[in-house]
């Protein structure tokens, strides 16, 4: 170089301009190199810190969940007895009535004076059988001392019997004019809620098509009808045998119902009916549950959402909620190895129990998993584990993780799948998932199989 500045000085080639040009370039060159040196000599950060929670295998309540209908546990059409017309109502429409309650009056008239005829037929029957005792017990004597014949008493006995025989049909017609009488007044057969009047003051009733003159539903107890499909109920006697799941000790299932309000009926009811067959337009088979009802609070005819309760899971892992993260390939957590090394594991996530995931594939018992700090590290990358959390907290906070979407169920939530505010349905986790994701600013597409969240694209430009 020395030799090519010198030439160029020498035959005032290159100008005062250029030769300043060329000492920039150089300069340059130079700091750079400095720059690069000085980078590379800087030391690795240190492992970022972790907490961990240590999974375990724990029995964990398990809750069935279907829709059904209350239906009234009895209702009785009451109708007319007798042909009349209606003299008197004595209740008020959509009222409780009490068993033996007066209800309707039906013009008695015709009635009592059909009472009073009966009444004399048989009285008249029964001077009858008087007469034919005496002449019986005459002819009798008389046959004895032969001062008759012998068919004189066979014909006397023929009329006493005959008599008697009148004299029980004329009471059979009494009693029935009684009858159709007491039929007149009209009263509750059973106790509960009355509906509409079918028939006023004034109408003609019978006792055929136009006999029915109101309605009574007992609604304490109430029932509830809720269908179970063929495949759940092949499910639970599988993981019955097998050891997944624990049967109440009793096979006595709790049963309690939510309202479509959100909230829970508060008496609980127990499984009274299940039926033998399987309906094979729908595949599935009717069962029935009893729940008190003594505020009329169920009515027939609500939709309500069925929850079965006394079965638990066995040897069930959980994680906090903030823990499980979604992504194209579904849901993983993040777990620490033996050598302090970050790894990302695939993990079925199917359920909420509280504010927790229950874990039904992907990780075991003993396993560590980072429940905060999540942002810090990525698969593969060394961490310092700073805390250990082998209790699970009801009321775990969301991590603190800008990779984690973690979906936070209701703080009242104690169903595996409680309904979303928006929903007069029950949800699955995914359903909830999704309005969760929706509230915290995320896109959240969910295929079948897997849980897939996007980043809204303000967090990506982030």
């Amino acid at each position: 170089m020395a030799f090519f500045f010198s030439w160029d000085f020498n035959n005032s080639v290159v100008d005062s301009r250029h030769f300043r040009l060329m000492l920039l370039a150089v300069s340059g060159l130079l700091l750079f190199s400095g720059c690069k040196r000085e980078q590379s000599a800087r030391p690795a950060p240190p492992p970022a810190e972790v907490e961990v929670y240590v999974a375990k295998a724990t029995s964990v309540p398990l809750t069935f969940e279907y829709i059904g209908q209350t239906e009234a546990s009895q209702e009785v059409d009451v109708r007319a007895r007798v042909q009349g017309v209606v003299w008197e109502q004595g209740f008020s429409e959509g009222t409780s009535v009490t068993a033996g309650q007066f209800l309707y009056r039906i013009d008695p008239r015709p009635f009592e004076a059909d009472l009073q005829v009966a009444d004399a037929r048989s009285y008249q029957a029964k001077v009858a059988v008087q007469a034919a005792q005496r002449d019986l017990n005459r002819t009798r004597s008389l046959t004895e001392s032969a001062s008759i014949a012998r068919e004189e008493l066979d014909d006397a006995t023929s009329l006493y019997e005959t008599s008697m025989a009148s004299l029980r049909l004329a009471d059979a017609q009494l009693l029935k004019a009684r009858l159709e009488l007491s039929f007149t007044t009209v009263t509750a057969p059973v106790g509960g809620r009355i509906g509409l009047a079918l028939k006023r003051v004034g109408d003609l009733v019978d006792t055929g098509e136009n006999s029915l003159l109101c309605r009574i539903t007992t609604q304490d107890p109430m029932y509830v009808n809720f269908s179970i499909s063929e495949k759940d109920m092949l499910e639970y006697r599988n993981n019955l045998k097998a050891g997944r799941i624990e049967a109440p000790q009793t096979e006595d299932f709790i049963v309690e119902i939510g309202l479509l309000d959100k909230s829970t009926y508060p008496e609980r009811g127990r499984i009274n009916f299940s039926d033998v067959t399987i309906d094979p337009r729908t595949g599935t088979g009717t069962h029935r549950a009893a729940f008190p009802n003594p505020e009329g609070l169920l009515q027939p005819g609500q939709y309500v959402e069925v929850r079965i309760i006394g079965a638990n899971r066995t040897k069930t892992v959980m994680v906090p909620q903030g823990a499980v993260m979604f992504g194209m390939q579904g849901s993983y957590v993040y777990v620490v190895g033996d050598d302090d090394k970050v790894e990302m594991r695939p993990v079925t996530a199917t359920d909420w129990e509280g504010l927790n995931w229950i874990i039904e594939e992907g990780l075991a018992a003993g396993e560590q998993i980072i429940i905060s700090g999540i942002n810090k590290t990525q698969p593969g990358a060394d961490v310092s584990v700073t805390t250990v959390t082998t209790e699970l907290d009801k009321e775990t906070p969301v991590a603190d993780s800008s990779k984690s979407q973690g979906i936070t169920p209701a703080a009242d939530s104690s169903a595996s799948r409680p309904y979303p505010k928006d929903s007069k349905m029950p949800a699955s986790p995914r359903e909830k998932a999704e309005a969760q994701a929706r509230a915290a600013g995320t896109t959240q597409t969910v295929s079948a199989e897997t849980l897939t969240t996007t980043k809204s694209a303000s967090a990506e430009t982030e």
